[in-house]
């Protein structure tokens, strides 16, 4: 198969955001027990090889054959998609998730979905706009994640308008949904004695969750909570794009000690279920929310309101910021990221600061998330914008 792949690759120029395909070389690594992966993937093949890219300012990065192959439309990389995604970290060349150009119209749009739900006055809207502007053209650049700007900007909106709890009625709506929604998925659970089968189906419900999010870029405001049922269960049904669920098993059976990035509002009574798995297998899991209401993160309430704190202790991140505060961690967070032995890491922005810290501390990340745009899938290997993925994104050597 390597020979296969290294001959299909040499033939054409690839690229995946400012990378380009630079060589040929393949490196693999086993897959799980269960090697043939999702949809009936037909490869007995026990490996996930991939290929070495390079961008214009000399960094480089490893991305899945699958990806590269699946640019080229060969049958190959159809067969190949459904494999195992390589574990970047132990070759050395996962790199955090910084912003690109292609972020800052997403991060304007959600500012402005926002601004319409928010604030009436279409002049305040506009001078509020104007003033985020203003500041992404001063402070705006790659060297942070994306998860930064956008904190900014609605902590902008949130002072400008003096909103202290935004989106209050769509938050209280996408809770109420996420726990009529867990109902139906614990009473699908309970026929179910697979462990595997079990994870994969918590993994997918929870990922769902994430379409639950209002704030979805350029689109999610408007949101119609009443339709949401059937809307998530297309999702589920759509299955996994890269499917590590018997890592999280494996992983879990051990009996970690694990730190759960909750992401937003309504999915959080999902998280449940997927946290009380991690319980059965005898795993110590504490939950982190937000320190402040901010689009539709959730915070401490939202995780009463779903029970999440008679299951395990829930601490703080930090203040109001999208995904995790790289910059601002709370003391309790910080010691938690440092006791673990596994995160598990919800959502994309959860992804952007994640994709840092397993470069800086030892302990395994595990990430849970729909990707949103294809700045977030190309970082994955991956060429669709909106993909479902439960990965394994390896452990730091601190």
């Amino acid at each position: 198969m390597a020979i296969q792949v290294s001959l299909l690759i040499i033939q054409g120029g690839v690229s995946f955001g400012k990378y380009n395909l630079s060589s040929a070389s393949i490196s693999s690594r086993p897959l799980a027990s269960n090697g043939k992966q999702l949809c009936g993937a037909a490869l007995g093949a026990s490996v996930a090889p991939t290929t070495c890219c390079t961008a214009l300012d000399g960094t480089s990065r490893r991305f899945p054959v699958c990806s590269v192959a699946r640019r080229q439309g060969s049958s190959l990389g159809r067969a190949a998609h459904w494999l195992c995604l390589t574990n970047r970290v132990s070759s050395g060349n996962l790199l955090p998730m910084r912003t690109q150009l292609l972020c800052a119209p997403c991060i304007i749009d959600d500012l402005r979905g926002a601004l319409e739900t928010t604030v009436a006055d279409e002049a305040t809207r506009l001078v509020i706009l104007r003033e985020a502007m203003s500041w992404l053209g001063q402070e705006f650049d790659e060297q942070h994640i994306p998860s930064f700007y956008i904190t900014r900007v609605h902590r902008l909106l949130k002072q400008r308008a003096g909103l202290v709890m935004p989106f209050r009625e769509l938050r209280g709506q996408c809770n109420r949904a996420g726990l009529a929604i867990r109902s139906q998925v614990a009473a699908e659970l309970a026929h179910i004695t697979d462990d595997l089968a079990r994870m994969r189906l918590l993994a997918l419900w929870a990922i769902a969750g994430n379409h639950l999010d209002f704030r979805t870029v350029g689109t999610g405001y408007d949101l119609n909570v009443e339709d949401i049922t059937a809307q998530l269960a297309r999702v589920v049904a759509e299955g996994l794009c890269i499917d590590h669920s018997a890592d999280l098993v494996r992983k879990a059976r051990t009996g970690s000690r694990v730190l759960y990035l909750a992401d937003n509002v309504g999915e959080i009574a999902l998280d449940t279920l997927l946290v009380a798995e991690l319980l059965r297998y005898g795993c110590q899991v504490t939950v982190a929310v937000k320190g402040g209401p901010i689009t539709s993160d959730a915070v401490l309430s939202d995780a009463q309101y779903v029970g999440m704190d008679k299951l395990v202790p829930v601490i703080l991140t930090g203040p109001d910021t999208l995904g995790l505060p790289l910059d601002e961690v709370s003391p309790d967070l910080h010691s938690e990221l440092h006791r673990a032995d596994l995160v598990v890491s919800k959502g994309q922005a959860n992804y952007y600061a994640c994709s840092e810290l397993v470069r800086r501390l030892r302990v395994s990340f595990f990430g849970l998330l729909c990707t949103k745009c294809l700045v977030a899938a190309h970082d994955l290997g991956l060429d669709q914008a909106r993909v479902n993925v439960a990965v394994w994104l390896g452990k730091g050597d601190g």
